[in-house]
């Protein structure tokens, strides 16, 4: 969501990851959606037990009438005894057209989903000569987040996440209910760094679990509105969704039985084919507009079953 918004904005601001990352690293979700609050721990009214494998998604984004950018997006479930645990690679590339202005971004991320919602997550970003680390691990009812402004593509690639976290745990501080950016907790007074501690039940799902959520509610979903956070920003939006129809979408050579939500929010709105495989919910097409104009995310290659 909001593709056009979050370039325009990157180049203003210190940045901030596209919602097409909402699409990516939020749709290609998993079969566990709900994010268990600090008061109730309710499974998911349906999982994919048993389901192990890994499938893999390609997609081209469009913005402006530009192709501006490859996705693609690895979605794999393991056992793990009784439990199983799932995980979300994603890879985003994007490069500006001559036609506008010199920009490019690179971004790798991962994330890691147990029975009990997210377990962790870390996103290593390089904006034109910029390098960012967003991660973060659950502890308790509570999701301990951090944002690190790096010097060089070494330390982007090869700083160990388990020391980043050790030190992130150790200053992290409760979460304020103020605005949450990625830009804040990088501000140059933090020192290009920031922590902060997310209580679990101040937010509904997150953008890894979306897809997952959204299709586990009932067929024909009137407007409802949800809270939802975005690992890669570090930020909670609030956005009212409702499903339109059902539709079969054929796309790369394959058809998809889709169920088809729009989402609205203060500055714009989206609309996103969602469809399930043995491993859960994924994203097939979305399309939006803001005020910066239209973008589209497009599938151009699946391998599932």
């Amino acid at each position: 969501m909001m593709i056009n918004q979050y370039m325009s904005q990157l180049s203003s601001r210190l940045w901030r990851l596209p919602t097409v990352c909402v699409a990516m690293i939020g749709f290609m979700a998993t079969a566990y959606a709900s994010v268990p609050s600090a008061e109730e721990k309710t499974p998911p009214p349906r999982t994919t037990e048993g389901a192990t494998g890994s499938v893999t998604a390609f997609y081209d984004l469009v913005a402006g009438g530009y192709d501006i950018g490859d996705i693609s997006v690895t979605r794999t479930r393991q056992a793990d005894g009784e439990n199983s645990v799932f995980t979300v690679v994603e890879n985003l590339s994007i490069k500006l057209p001559s036609a506008m202005e010199k920009w490019e971004m690179n971004l790798a991320g991962k994330t890691a989903i147990n029975d009990d919602g997210i377990v962790s997550f870390d996103y290593k970003i390089k904006e034109n000569q910029q390098n960012w680390r967003i991660f973060g691990e659950r502890h308790g009812l509570e999701l301990w987040c951090a944002a690190r402004k790096l010097l060089t593509p070494k330390e982007r690639d090869e700083e160990d996440l388990a020391t980043l976290l050790s030190i992130a745990i150790t200053n992290t501080v409760p979460y304020a209910g103020d605005a949450l950016t990625v830009a804040s907790l990088l501000d140059p007074d933090n020192g290009g760094e920031g922590e902060v501690r997310i209580p679990l039940n101040t937010f509904d799902t997150t953008t890894t679990q979306l897809a997952s959520f959204l299709m586990n509610k009932p067929k024909g979903l009137q407007k409802e509105t949800f809270k939802v956070l975005n690992t890669a920003e570090l930020t909670i939006e609030t956005l009212t969704f409702e499903e339109v129809k059902q539709e079969q979408l054929e796309l790369s050579g394959q058809t998809f039985n889709s169920r088809v939500f729009k989402a609205t929010k203060a500055k714009g709105e989206s609309t996103y084919w969602l469809a399930e495989d043995d491993l859960g919910a994924f994203l097939v097409k979305e399309s939006g507009k803001d005020k910066d104009g239209p973008y589209e995310i497009i599938l151009k290659k699946y391998n599932g079953k």
